[in-house]
């Protein structure tokens, strides 16, 4: 596991649906996800307080993860595989490292991340598709074999 692995900050929004949301949406899975995050260590910062969150559940076999900024990390492979590895945990029901092998199911996931940088610039990664494939490009992003 990544203990310290940083700063992430969760706000309102849904990676890719069209429909409109109210002001303060967030997937359903998004305090169990958080969860999960600060289990990788992550310290986590929801934006929306908590009285106007609104949890959006799309009852579908895709799953929507919450919109995710990350603070500027001197080591982005430690701060990816610590992604990955809440990813993994939400499919396993358990929690699991970044390089734990797990069955990932084929129904589609949808990931939207901000990584900044030390320069006060941002780096995009944005993916939908199958998990196992949503993984690798957060790695091949993130530079982590």
């Amino acid at each position: 596991m990544n203990d310290g692995a940083g700063k992430v900050r969760v706000i309102a929004g849904m990676p890719t649906t069209q429909e409109v949301h109210p002001e303060g949406s967030m997937p359903g899975i998004t305090p169990d996800f958080v969860k999960l995050l600060k289990e990788q260590g992550f310290m986590v910062d929801v934006a929306v307080p908590r009285e106007d969150r609104e949890y959006v559940d799309l009852n579908s076999a895709e799953i929507w993860l919450p919109i995710l900024i990350f603070a500027a990390q001197p080591a982005w492979d430690l701060t990816v595989m610590a992604v990955v590895g809440s990813i993994k945990s939400w499919y396993s029901k358990r929690k699991v490292s970044g390089d734990e092998d797990v069955e990932l199911p084929p129904g589609l996931l949808h990931l939207r991340c901000t990584f900044e940088e030390d320069d006060g610039s941002h780096r995009e990664f944005e993916a939908h598709g199958p998990a196992a494939d949503v993984i690798k490009s957060l790695k091949a992003f993130g530079q982590v074999d």
